[in-house]
């Protein structure tokens, strides 16, 4: 599996700090790259970064949307949806979760 991060700013690069803390303890991606549609063909910490449509085209990947602004991360969010492609969710190992919360899609 590898993780598509939507977003290549600072939020970006905080999501990419957690996506390494998670595959350190699960190794469940074996790769990661940015997607920028308007500063693509770079490497951000080592990363690539590329174009939204050259990732829809890497087998086995799933995406997380790391953009702060609410509107252009809801565009972005049904761009990946409207191509059938899978939303990653990342939760911290360390992070405790009440068995009283839901974790998924809400209804």
């Amino acid at each position: 599996m590898k993780l598509g991060i939507y977003g290549a700013g600072g939020l970006g690069r905080e999501v990419l700090a957690l996506a390494s803390v998670i595959n350190a303890k699960e190794q469940r991606w074996k790769s990661m790259v940015f997607i920028d549609d308007i500063h693509p063909n770079r490497q951000l910490n080592n990363v690539p970064v590329i174009e939204f449509r050259a990732a829809v085209d890497i087998e086995d990947i799933e995406f997380v949307v790391a953009v702060g602004e609410p509107m252009l991360r809801n565009e972005l969010i049904k761009k990946i949806k409207t191509s059938n492609l899978p939303l990653a969710t990342l939760i911290h190992p360390d992070v405790d979760i009440s068995t009283s919360t839901f974790l998924g899609r809400a209804l």
